[in-house]
């Protein structure tokens, strides 16, 4: 497909598409053209920021300026090719979160790489929220847009493609007490929480904006009216303060923090389970295994909703109660996070079904931009035709296929017909059952792995022992299965092959061992068992103890699934 135009009337997207090779359902092209958030959330998409992560990476410095100091270019604005990546995190200070650069280093030196990794040469976005929205002071206008921002903030994790849960501990804090003797006239002070601030000053020495009184002539302040009186030349004691006062609330307690925890959780627990580490990402493994069990939780109480119609909201309300418990800095906040959670809880539990499917539709765009823009180049996946929903071309492939699988291999297949069986006339797989079961298993086994539909071609299959002709059936297997299977080749296909050759080699040694000749249309008995007895062997049957790190419970595994586990982990 090439380039596409958006036009926008009367609150409508419409596409204007030109075909190249590629027929695509209206779906997949709105999932390449427009990023989730602005199919979801509009008013989200273009009232809150997202700045580049280059920006962040290659030019950001500590302390990075408020949103509106930043340059323009730092900005950009997503699209259907775009990744965003949510942080969530704690702010270390009243008017900054980061100010000596602990979180910027991280996602420079930890969470970039891996980004960069997952997502090659893909236009990945950060939401940051220091960098997203205006920041004190606001003029008026700057006010209207902060509203806006605070009150769709829910959208900026639910439509994430990765969220990144930044865990760093509060800097240390300079306590030394600073003396000077100031005109209280050029001064104007505040009270914040419990902290008393100067508000702004002319004064060029003494204690300047944001930082936090102690004392007056050796008198303990109690509030800033009392400062604000004053205008002769005066004594005052005072942290220096420049990014205003430090938050000390612990994470875990904090209500802010608790909200996106839920909102990351409620949105893991809509997407499919195998999704939770692609899409939660923080250097706390505590903290991802926390969210890891709300997951859980909130899948269990969605399924339980036929027969109990409130166990999803009940669940919700009472992540809703838990909220109760955590701390503001601003006083202001806890109105407004009771507000997001009351949305959140609305949002999921009227529309559950509906919530998973955009979920559903997410995971196949971040697939899509791997294919098309990541990993492989646009020649080969236009080729392959591997984004293709349905259509002419799908059926145009399914027809190659066809002719591959009934015209092309059985030709090949015949081809030892054409030769002399041996010097005394017999068929050469007859001189050992050991040797001629553990090439029969093999092909059988490789066949299935890489393409499931030529089993029924296996009984031909079976005259390529020792024949330079099974090399040619790998090859197009190998072929077939990159540009129709949609498998990737790894340590996972030899496991596999392994696996299943051992169960074809020894059930065709029993038939034959049994029956004390070549069983009429082995290869197509040694294949339907060896379907069936793979399945059970290394699926079904699950009696292997194995704990769960994240929960601590023991769960029972297959023999696949540990292999599996194993070549995820190893390779």
């Amino acid at each position: 497909m090439k380039m596409r135009d958006i036009q926008e009337e009367d609150g409508k997207l419409e596409f204007k598409i030109e075909q190249s090779g590629f027929v695509h359902s209206g779906t997949q092209v709105e999932r390449q053209l427009l990023h989730p958030l602005q199919i979801n959330d509009k008013l989200a998409f273009e009232t809150i920021k997202t700045v580049r992560l280059d920006f962040l990476t290659d030019e950001a410095e500590a302390p990075i300026p408020r949103c509106q100091a930043l340059p323009v270019y730092a900005f950009s604005r997503l699209t259907g090719r775009s990744i965003l990546v949510s942080l969530s995190h704690g702010w270390f200070f009243q008017t900054h979160p980061d100010p000596n650069g602990e979180k910027l280093d991280m996602i420079r030196n930890v969470f970039a790489p891996g980004l960069r990794k997952r997502y090659p040469h893909t236009d990945i976005q950060v939401f940051f929220d220091y960098l997203a929205s205006p920041q004190r002071p606001r003029t008026k206008e700057e006010d209207k847009v902060f509203a806006v921002a605070m009150d769709r903030m829910n959208s900026m994790y639910v439509y994430a493609d990765v969220i990144v849960s930044l865990e760093v501990e509060l800097p240390k804090l300079d306590m030394t007490i600073h003396s000077a003797k100031v005109n209280l006239s050029k001064y104007k002070f505040f009270d914040f929480v419990d902290t008393i601030q100067v508000s702004r000053t002319t004064s060029e020495s003494g204690p300047q904006q944001f930082d936090c009184i102690q004392t007056c002539d050796t008198n303990a302040v109690e509030s800033a009216s009392q400062l604000n009186k004053l205008i002769d030349m005066h004594t005052l004691t005072y942290f220096h303060r420049p990014f205003g006062r430090p938050n000390i609330i612990i994470n875990n307690d904090r209500g802010w923090l608790f909200l996106e925890r839920i909102t990351i959780a409620v949105k893991a627990a809509a997407a499919d389970k195998s999704q939770f580490d692609d899409i939660v990402v923080s250097n706390s493994e505590k903290l991802r295994t926390q969210i890891f069990v709300w997951t859980g939780q909130l899948r269990k109480a969605a399924a339980k909703q036929k027969t109990e119609p409130r166990a999803l909201r009940d669940l919700l309300e009472d992540f809703h109660t838990e909220l109760k418990s955590k701390q503001f800095s601003f006083s202001s906040d806890e109105s407004m996070v009771r507000e997001l959670m009351t949305k959140l809880i609305n949002q999921f539990a009227d529309d559950w079904k509906g919530e998973v499917k955009k979920q559903i539709s997410m995971s196949k765009r971040a697939r899509e931009i791997l294919l098309r823009w990541g990993c492989f180049s646009e020649d080969y996946v236009e080729r392959a035709e591997l984004l293709c929903d349905s259509g002419i071309n799908d059926r145009r492939s399914w027809i190659l296929l066809s002719v591959v699988v009934g015209v092309i291999a059985p030709i090949i297949a015949i081809l030892p017909y054409m030769f002399a069986l041996g010097g005394d006339g017999e068929d050469p797989s007859k001189d050992g059952l050991v040797v001629s079961s553990l090439w029969l298993g093999c092909i059988e086994a490789y066949v299935k792995i890489y393409f499931v539909c030529a089993l029924i071609f296996v009984c031909s299959l079976t005259l390529f022992f020792m024949s330079f002709y099974s090399f040619l059936v790998v090859i197009l297997l190998h072929a077939m299965n990159l540009a129709f299977a949609k498998i990737p080749l790894g340590g996972h296909t030899v496991c596999a092959c392994v696996a299943v050759s051992a169960v074809c080699v020894l059930i065709s040694i029993l038939l034959r061992s049994s029956l004390a000749t070549i069983v009429p249309f082995e290869a197509l008995f040694v294949g339907i068992l060896g379907f069936i007895a793979t399945e059970i062997l290394f699926g079904m049957i699950k009696f292997i103890p194995v704990k769960d790190k994240r929960t601590g419970q023991y769960k029972r595994w297959s023999i696949g699934m540990i292999f599996s586990s194993f070549i995820l982990h190893h390779t």
